[in-house]
């Protein structure tokens, strides 16, 4: 996952992909993240596997111009910037 952008295309990708064996470049590792976001009992910032999804996800919403976006935890971050 070369830089911010394939970062970006990785976690919408991951999250909508239901391939297993999926090999575009930072899928398997995303699902993987995002797996350990949904058990998670410590969370961000106290957990270095949440704190990097959430500055995917940061990252992803600053871009995003989709009102109701499906990447989880989108819409918060952007209710919480102003976006």
């Amino acid at each position: 996952m070369p830089g911010a952008a394939g970062e970006e295309v990785a976690l919408v990708h991951g999250l909508q992909c239901l391939n297993p064996i999926c090999r575009v470049p930072g899928c398997l590792k995303i699902k993987q993240i995002v797996n350990h976001v949904h058990v998670c009992g410590i969370e961000a910032p106290h957990c270095q596997v949440c704190k990097i999804y959430v500055a995917l996800v940061c990252q992803h919403a600053k871009r995003c111009t989709i009102s109701e976006c499906g990447v989880y935890g989108c819409v918060r971050v952007k209710l919480k910037l102003g976006l």
